[in-house]
């Protein structure tokens, strides 16, 4: 398990396996899936950013 990680407070899922489930769950990140980036064809970002493309391209 990466240092950012531990930061955050997501368990190792080897020495508590609930607790890692729950800690996923609950985690800041999130489970969204990727989005087609509106600059790049082809290239899949996150949608924040997505939407932050969409918003920079209405000015």
């Amino acid at each position: 398990m990466g240092k950012v990680a531990k930061e955050q407070g997501v368990t190792d899922p080897k020495l508590h396996p609930s607790l890692h489930k729950m800690c996923k769950k609950s985690s800041h990140t999130g489970n969204k899936p990727l989005v087609e980036s509106l600059t790049n064809k082809g290239v899949m970002v996150t949608q924040k950013v997505r939407k932050a493309q969409e918003n920079n391209r209405n000015r």
